[in-house]
């Protein structure tokens, strides 16, 4: 929080080193005005509708005061395919000297952290065990209004559609543009910017903490 931040600031500092999300985009061709080909997150990156809804939050709150904006990117969440019309996917997670492949999936998201056990989007804890990877299969609008509650209470595990897995690199690929946040920043993805290689790197970024 705000006050957190600033009593570390003030107070006695001691640091410490954290890890980042390396975010690698398949094309090396950034001629037409797209997002570079190399990106950091330092909590967690993410494609699919939670990039999507991030992305309304950003508009919405820019011209909705108070908390009235959320219920705008409530509705504005219900027509996600239709804007995005997402294509599938094909998830390899890696993890030691193995990887898994899951192929030919449709996720409603992929969810990609430096480590389990974090929150995004005001402490909502998507990662709340070890595992560093959430992958949310299609679901239909009414199903994701009926489990909104599970996400913000961390329980979506207990959802058919929900897998948690532990990988340090995750490369996805994917024919159709979608949406990619990294730590509230969102990126729209082309076709040619896949492969998308997500990678945890070891702790090199000196934070303060307390």
């Amino acid at each position: 929080t705000f006050g957190e931040a600033y009593e570390l600031i003030l107070g006695g500092q001691s640091t410490k080193r954290t890890g980042a999300l390396a975010v690698t985009l398949g094309s090396g061709d950034r001629s037409r005005g797209g997002p570079p080909a190399q990106r950091y997150s330092f909590n967690i990156g993410s494609l699919g509708l939670d990039a999507y809804i991030v992305g309304l939050t950003n508009r919405f709150k820019r011209i909705i005061p108070g908390e009235a904006y959320k219920l705008m990117v409530d509705l504005g969440s219900l027509f996600y395919e239709q804007r995005v019309r997402p294509k599938p996917m094909t998830i390899r997670l890696w993890n030691g000297g193995g990887s898994t492949c899951i192929d030919s999936i449709n996720p409603s998201m992929v969810v990609v952290g430096v480590s389990g056990r974090r929150t995004y989007g005001g402490h909502m804890p998507v990662l709340p065990g070890d595992e560093n990877v959430c992958i949310i299969d299609h679901m239909s609008i009414p199903e994701k209004v009926a489990s909104k509650k599970l996400f913000y209470e961390g329980r979506h595990g207990e959802l058919a559609e929900t897998s948690f897995h532990s990988a340090t690199r995750v490369d996805i690929e994917c024919a159709g543009r979608i949406p990619l946040q990294l730590d509230g920043e969102l990126v729209w993805l082309e076709p040619e910017d896949f492969p998308v290689s997500m990678k945890v790197i070891e702790p090199a970024i000196k934070v303060l903490h307390h």
